[in-house]
């Protein structure tokens, strides 16, 4: 499989994702097209695009045909193996902490009957949006350890579309 195709797919994804947020915050086109099945369409439509991202990523983590970087020490395999942990730890914990309804954005369907007030307890409390802190580290853990570039990429895609670009729009209180 070809690098090119997660590397496109999570900007693709993402942006999918924002835009989709960004409809419903602004003028609840969901909710006016679907009425209360509108949350399930966005999740539905979205998720689509997550998954063809996750599909690509991991069968070209099978494939494994890049562009190597450099060729890691194993001091620096064991903390990008940390970090890779690390992230996936954080993305595990956020999304058992959030559930599946408010980790795809259901503060923003006016038509849902569970408003939950914003967290600021565990990890919420120290970081702004840890699933997304959490694939960055995964993205850069992965490029760490295999000295890979398109993981390199997808690491500043992430810091980029997740933590910068959708964390904002995400965490600004008119939006919701």
């Amino acid at each position: 499989m070809s690098p090119i195709l997660p590397v496109v797919l999570f900007p693709i994804a993402t942006l999918i994702h924002y835009c989709s947020l960004r409809a419903e915050a602004r003028t609840h086109w969901y909710t006016r097209h679907f009425g209360v099945s509108g949350f399930w369409i966005h999740a539905s439509i979205t998720g689509l695009f997550w998954v063809l991202f996750s599909v690509s990523a991991s069968s070209f983590m099978v494939t494994a045909r890049d562009i190597i970087l450099f060729s890691p020490s194993i001091f620096i395999k064991q903390l990008s193996t940390a970090i890779t942990v690390l992230g996936i730890a954080l993305v595990a914990i956020s999304f058992f902490q959030l559930g599946f309804r408010r980790t795809w954005g259901i503060r923003f369907f006016p038509s849902s009957h569970s408003k939950p007030p914003f967290l600021s307890s565990c990890l919420y409390r120290y970081l702004q949006n840890p699933m997304y802190d959490g694939c960055f580290l995964i993205f850069l853990g992965t490029a760490m350890h295999n000295g890979s570039l398109t993981y390199l990429v997808l690491a500043t895609e992430s810091a980029l579309l997740l933590n910068w670009l959708l964390a904002r729009f995400e965490n600004t209180p008119s939006t919701a």
